[in-house]
């Protein structure tokens, strides 16, 4: 229960640290929820102009009447009076010739092809002769699908050839967005198929809209010339069950596609191959979108509130990247649409909005650490002040009463009276030696502390640190062992580490048994010089061996055995890493201690 309730109150504190963040991100995450709506038309023609041309199928056939074989083709055989130069506002009636179509279709047949669509359309207005049974039998094949008219305004909007049952007749109109752009596919309910079911044989039920997968610009499909076919230059295996558009490529018949100006036969083409192999854009409902695009919100906050605002909008734009990468992978692999604007409005607003936030909180805790430094400063100098305090107003009542307690001993007391006494010049040591180390430790972590290095020999150090405690350990009839080892001058601050030594000898000696021998060692290491200090005296626990170096840290019995303050051990540590050395501590309990410290040859 207590760790559920741990996890409990670290998931509340680490989530009220993303909740501004949370409230700010939002607006640039429902900024692109707005944009989802729009990515369909804003986006799709880039993404099919960035494409580029894909495999077209070869099962659709291309049959063009070109403009510029329009007098060779009609102007000689129905109209003299048409010229080149007016192709451009021709209608379908004038490209009619019964002769000229007959071969052609006739001669389409023989090459027995899937289909035939002829996307051009000629009504009875057209101005016949009378046809044939044999022209009849041709024109009503059922193989071959004619366009009908898609002028609401004409009555006669039956192509010319029309079955009873009307079979052979299709619309061939097309949906175009507020800008003219063809873009989708729409299909509705009335009485007449489009050509893309008739010559497809695949039906699109009811009201269906589907969104145009475009293969490729203009000549992406196998395209032929009406010309080069009645000349024979086109072999007929070629068009053997294919499906077969006949169109022209007359200003009259180019559609607007994201890809450019397109003739409608390539438009029915293009249509009719997403028919065939299910080449359609597919879109999930707008709600997957909007949770797609809610993770991807979660994920930016995290970026931000994880890594520095350089880090982060090199993430973003790789982001980004990966996104577009991504988008038009699965666009070209399954035809699947994935918006990229949406996502790329989210990326930059929040961009924008959170570092900005951000820029702020820095910019407030910046004014925060100001204040905090200058009360760092002020406290620093009341510290300094209370110092100050102690060093004058402190010690010197001290120093006076152990001179009065000093100068009474030197006479005549009772037994009694004299030990009292001599307690009382005991406490009053230890009282000054416990303000001492208090006073080392202020002066120490004052900001303006610095060591004064100076070339120095260890050893001579050593000795004079031990000549200074030896009466302490007289007293105690404790031997201690010295084993010096020649060394090298080395740059230290020679007050410091003669603190040091002084602080672990005179721990050795204050935790040692009577009688009982210290060894102390120097040696010269590869890059420096180390002491070594090891004592017979009751050991610490594994348990407090890693705490030894903390400010006022002493073993849980040593307080009813021995006095102390608990900041020798610190202060040594602090001195030997001020220098760039190490300290460490092994011990066994009822067996003794070893202190090492060593300092680098050269200062850092």
């Amino acid at each position: 229960m207590k760790k559920r309730d741990h996890f409990t109150v670290r998931l509340r504190l680490k989530l009220r640290g993303y909740w501004s963040l949370f409230w700010r991100g939002l607006v640039g995450f429902l900024l692109s929820c707005l944009f989802v709506s729009n990515d369909d038309s804003s986006t799709y023609d880039i993404r099919f102009q960035l494409r580029g041309p894909q495999k077209a199928t070869s099962e659709i056939i291309l049959l063009e009447i070109r403009p510029e074989d329009f007098p060779s083709l009609f102007e000689s055989r129905i109209n003299p009076l048409i010229s080149i130069h007016e192709v451009d506002d021709i209608t379908d009636r004038v490209l009619w010739n019964e002769k000229l179509w007959q071969d052609l279709l006739t001669t389409l047949l023989h090459a027995e092809p899937k289909k035939i669509g002829i996307t051009l359309f000629f009504g009875k207005n057209l101005k016949t002769t009378p046809i044939t049974e044999e022209q009849r039998k041709i024109f009503q094949d059922p193989r071959i699908v004619w366009a009908q008219s898609t002028s609401s305004s004409d009555s006669r909007s039956k192509p010319l050839w029309t079955n009873s049952d009307e079979s052979n007749v299709a619309r061939n109109d097309f949906y175009k967005d507020e800008d003219g752009v063809v873009r989708k596919m729409v299909n509705l309910q009335n009485d007449f198929p489009h050509m893309i079911e008739k010559i497809t044989d695949r039906h699109l039920t009811g009201t269906t809209t589907k969104t145009i997968n475009y293969r490729g610009p203009r000549d992406t499909y196998t395209e032929y010339s009406m010309k080069e076919f009645l000349e024979n230059r086109i072999p007929l295996e070629k068009l053997t069950g294919k499906i077969i558009l006949i169109g022209t490529e007359a200003p009259s018949h180019t559609v607007l596609t994201p890809l450019g100006l397109s003739s409608k036969i390539e438009l029915t083409a293009q249509i009719a191959e997403n028919m065939l192999s299910r080449l359609w854009i597919r879109r999930a409902p707008h709600v997957i979108y909007f949770l797609g695009l809610f993770f991807l919100f979660i994920f930016n906050l995290t970026l931000l509130k994880a890594y520095p605002q350089t880090i982060a909008i090199i993430l973003f734009v790789f982001e980004g990247m990966i996104l577009a990468a991504f988008s038009a992978w699965i666009f070209d692999t399954y035809c699947f649409w994935v918006p990229v604007l949406a996502p790329w409005v989210m990326l930059v607003s929040n961009w924008i909005i959170i570092s900005g936030y951000q820029s702020n909180e820095t910019e407030k805790r910046n004014i925060y650490l100001e204040m905090e430094s200058k009360n760092q400063t002020d406290l620093e100098i009341l510290k300094n002040n209370f110092v100050s305090l102690i060093s004058h107003d402190l010690k010197t009542p001290i120093a006076k009463i152990q001179s009065i307690v000093d100068r009474r001993l030197t006479g005549s007391l009772e037994s009694e009276t004299r030990r009292d006494f001599e307690s009382l010049r005991t406490y009053g040591h230890e009282l000054n030696r416990y303000i001492q180390s208090i006073l080392k430790v202020m002066r120490v972590e004052a900001q303006d502390f610095r060591i004064h290095r100076e070339i120095c020999d260890l050893n001579q150090i050593i000795l004079e640190a031990l000549q200074v405690i030896e009466p302490l350990a007289l007293e105690k009839k404790i031997r201690i062992e010295k084993s010096l080892e020649p060394l090298f001058t080395i740059e230290i601050d020679p007050q410091l580490i003669r603190e040091v030594i002084l602080n672990l000898v005179e721990n050795a000696i204050k935790y040692s048994s009577d009688h009982t021998i210290i060894k102390i060692q120097s040696q010269e290491l590869s890059d420096g010089v180390q002491f070594v200090i090891q004592d017979q005296g009751y050991g610490i626990s594994e348990k407090e061996l890693k705490a030894v170096w903390l400010k006022f840290a002493r073993g849980q019995d040593q307080d009813l055995k021995t006095k102390g303050s608990g900041l020798g051990l610190y202060l040594v540590k602090f001195f030997v890493e001020l220098h760039g050395g190490q300290v460490s501590a092994e011990s066994v309990l009822g067996q003794g201690t070893k202190i090492s410290f060593t300092i680098p040859t050269y200062a850092s």
